[in-house]
């Protein structure tokens, strides 16, 4: 912001994709690769969850993944990554409430509601959680850049685009959440 004054950021963030052929967004970031569009794409990184509990949760010699109650993610979720783990490693009766994702979700999981899958990033950096998969992530997700090509040439738009290479690229182990110090898995 203090670099360029004149450029204001308006983040939205939601499970629909928005579409920047409608002028719903100037530019949109992915975390799968879009199968189709008119759209410039680039990689720009990965981000890695895994699964946390709050810390009130947690007992020595407990199973995580089936002893625990868990936190889900509703049925329009089913083409995540995420649902898709929880279905194939979780009991289905441990799963007690499920959500579409977001901040109700992270709030479930902050409160003590259930093991859940959060990104590495918000998962590491609240105290009161405990990653139980161990070091490495459960899920890495590519991060994709969008935008249209005539977009690219604005010069605001430049370097917002700029901006987030530069970012997620300085940030790239913090947001895969690989070998993170202090976190071991469950005790």
């Amino acid at each position: 912001p203090d670099r360029h004054p004149n450029i204001q950021l308006e983040l939205i963030c939601e499970n629909r994709e928005s579409v920047l052929e409608q002028r719903e967004a100037d530019i949109a970031i992915r975390y799968a690769r879009p199968a189709h569009g008119p759209s410039t794409l680039r990689k720009i990184g990965e981000l890695g969850s895994a699964a946390y509990a709050h810390k009130s949760l947690l007992r020595k010699e407990m199973d995580w993944r089936g002893e625990l109650p868990w936190i889900g993610f509703a049925q329009v979720a089913d083409r995540w990554p995420e649902f898709q783990w929880i279905a194939e490693n979780v009991p289905r009766e441990h799963v007690h409430v499920t959500v579409n994702g977001g901040p109700a979700y992270t709030e479930l999981v902050g409160r003590g509601n259930g093991v859940g899958l959060l990104t590495c990033v918000e998962g590491d950096a609240r105290g009161d959680l405990k990653r139980l998969s161990g070091p490495q992530p459960l899920i890495v997700r590519e991060i994709w850049l969008m935008v249209l090509p005539e977009q690219r040439r604005n010069s605001a738009v430049r370097k917002v685009l700029d901006w987030l290479i530069n970012v997620t690229r300085r940030e790239a182990n913090l947001l895969l959440g690989a070998s993170s110090s202090g976190h071991s898995g469950f005790f």
